[in-house]
């Protein structure tokens, strides 16, 4: 593993957008492909019940981060937090509930994704 101490970068830093899929009400992001998401809840058939995070590094001590970009569909869907005990927030966000409305979330692993904190980046973003 490099040792990022000593690393020096210049210019831009490009990282790949991760493979996610949202099926009926489920949600997948497939940490091994990436840390930036995009989740299109057009093809969700209801409110998100499950969150499935694939392919968290086991390796201790590492924190893991990972960001999603979540495009709302003609159908407003929501996320039941309620009942994601995985995902943790000072308190339970709601999407924008517009058509093709977009927000960003941002969630952060201290214990290998057994709890994940999230943070709301922005709603409504256009």
């Amino acid at each position: 593993m490099a040792n990022l101490q000593a690393t020096n970068l210049t210019g831009s830093v490009f990282e790949k957008i991760g493979t996610s899929t949202v099926n009926g009400t489920t949600v997948t992001v497939d940490l091994a492909t990436g840390s930036y998401f995009v989740l299109d809840l057009q093809g969700a058939s209801g409110d998100i019940t499950t969150f499935t995070t694939s392919n968290v590094n086991a390796s201790t001590p590492y924190a893991i981060t990972f960001t999603t970009k979540i495009i709302q569909g003609s159908t407003a869907r929501q996320f039941t937090w309620g009942s994601l005990s995985a995902f943790q927030w000072p308190s339970d966000p709601t999407l924008t509930a517009t058509n093709d409305a977009v927000d960003v979330f941002s969630f952060i692993t201290y214990n290998n994704g057994t709890i994940w904190y999230g943070k709301v980046e922005g709603n409504n973003i256009s």
